[in-house]
């Protein structure tokens, strides 16, 4: 599968049912990977999509500086929707792998490695996120959506020299837990990687469990 150039990151509020199915929501184009994340909403459990809100969307969202609360950032016209495009870099091929096992038992056995490259701005950030694939028309959203049910931030320090030369890979290898309601068959791994200065170095995937 070819390595997508583009990272767009949609946003929601969980407690906007209106928005999962907003036909204005913006598609993934040719070469560009999505991603939708669903804030805790003011409503706690009883958000529309409470189901499949995540706590680290909040933390992902104040990374990129954006700004997505009920009455936080935007107190007369609470913003309830929100959208990232992040172009990333285009690295030699084959630096960053992410690959999953299968379920069982609640977990589902992931593996992230990263070959840095030499003139990366260090300290690197990986993130791996556990995705359920929404083809368009699932559940009423207007696009197909790769909607994250975990999240997992490995803590990698930078790199690791084997020598003056060489740098050995990062890697991650654990078991995520699959969240209660998400289908495992529709899981996937998405994986990517930023420098100290907030770039996208590359984008990895996984493709039918492989």
């Amino acid at each position: 599968m070819p390595v997508p150039a583009v990272l767009r990151e949609r946003f929601l509020s969980a407690d906007c049912a209106d928005c999962w199915r907003d036909t204005a929501t913006p598609g993934a184009e040719p070469g560009m990977l999505a991603l939708d994340w669903v804030l805790p909403g003011t409503q706690g459990d009883e958000a529309p999509l409470s189901a499949v809100a995540r706590p680290e969307a909040a933390q992902r969202l104040a990374r990129l500086g954006l700004a997505l609360a009920a009455g936080a950032a935007h107190r007369d016209a609470p913003v309830q929707a929100a959208k990232r495009r992040t172009l990333s870099r285009k690295p030699p091929p084959h630096l960053l792998r992410v690959v999953q096992g299968q379920a069982l038992g609640g977990y589902l056995g992931v593996e992230i490695r990263y070959a840095t490259p030499k003139r990366a701005v260090t300290p690197l950030t990986a993130w791996l996120a556990m995705v359920e694939v929404l083809p368009e028309g699932t559940e009423g959203n207007p696009v197909a959506r790769n909607l994250v049910r975990n999240l997992h931030t490995p803590a990698w320090n930078g790199e690791v020299l084997l020598s003056k030369t060489k740098k050995a890979p990062l890697r991650d290898l654990r078991a995520m837990n699959i969240p209660e309601g998400a289908h495992p068959a529709n899981l996937r791994l998405i994986g990517w990687i930023e420098d100290a200065r907030g770039r996208v170095l590359d984008v990895a995937l996984t493709d039918c469990g492989s």
